[in-house]
């Protein structure tokens, strides 16, 4: 802001002199006169961005004001087109979510079983953790429409371990519904062994025991001797399956 007074203004006037304003950053500056536009009073107004500097030509005694100029339409395109705009997708969601109807496992693996989905789609994920709603893990990977039953196997799982999965579709941007949540345990990790169980022939028992515990023990094999054959070297192991 700027005063002058009258002897100033008048010498200022008879002299052609020019005023300058120092350090104005503005897009579009303009002079007000006692608050209001006045191009009777200021004319010849001049601004120079690089340098920051406006000059103008004054009238008569007045104080003097440079503000930005604010272009009322301009004003609110910017405004409307500065706003964030929400991303959109032009794509068509895929028509109906994949059934997750079995998942078989190993010590540090699961494949999972799914019905297809019509098109359209490009991939899906998969999420999944320790229980059901539990979102920790995930994975995805891609798949058009295709005839038959999907399936896709995750490893890199720990044994012995529930694990629950869901799946969706998605085609292009845009995600289909998720399946129905399908929980599943991975196998135990056993270590086989050989065992030698000893009975007497006539022992009816201890030969039905013996066949009992082969049955139910499909991980070891399992060595039966009659007590007539066993040796020196049998006699101290007896070993037990894990």
């Amino acid at each position: 802001m700027l005063t002058l007074d009258a002897d100033a203004v008048l010498e200022l006037k008879n002299a052609g002199a020019i005023i300058t304003f120092y350090d104005i950053d503005y897009k579009n500056p303009k002079v007000l006169v006692d608050g209001k536009e006045d191009s009777s009073v200021v004319f010849n107004v001049t601004y120079n961005k690089s340098t920051k500097t406006l000059e103008f030509n004054a009238a008569h005694f007045t104080t003097f004001e440079v503000i930005e100029a604010v272009n009322t339409t301009s004003s609110s395109t910017s405004s409307s087109t500065s706003k964030p705009s929400t991303p959109s997708c032009g794509a068509q969601k895929p028509s109906n979510a994949p059934n997750l109807f079995q998942i078989d496992t190993t010590k540090d693996s699961a494949t999972l079983y799914l019905t297809p989905v019509n098109p359209p789609i490009d991939s899906y994920y998969i999420v999944y953790g320790y229980l059901e709603g539990d979102e920790r893990f995930v994975t995805s990977f891609k798949l058009g429409e295709y005839k038959g039953v999907v399936s896709y196997t995750i490893t890199h799982l720990q044994p012995n371990t529930v694990y629950a999965f869901k799946v969706r579709d998605q085609n292009s941007c845009m995600p289909g519904d998720w399946s129905n949540w399908k929980t599943a345990k991975t196998k135990s990790q056993f270590i086989a062994k050989t065992d030698t169980l000893i009975y007497n022939k006539e022992d009816k028992t201890s030969e039905e025991t013996a066949l009992d515990l082969k049955e139910s023990t499909p991980t070891s094999t399992l060595q039966i001797k009659e007590q007539s054959e066993i040796t020196n070297e049998d006699k101290p192991t007896t070993l037990t399956s894990i």
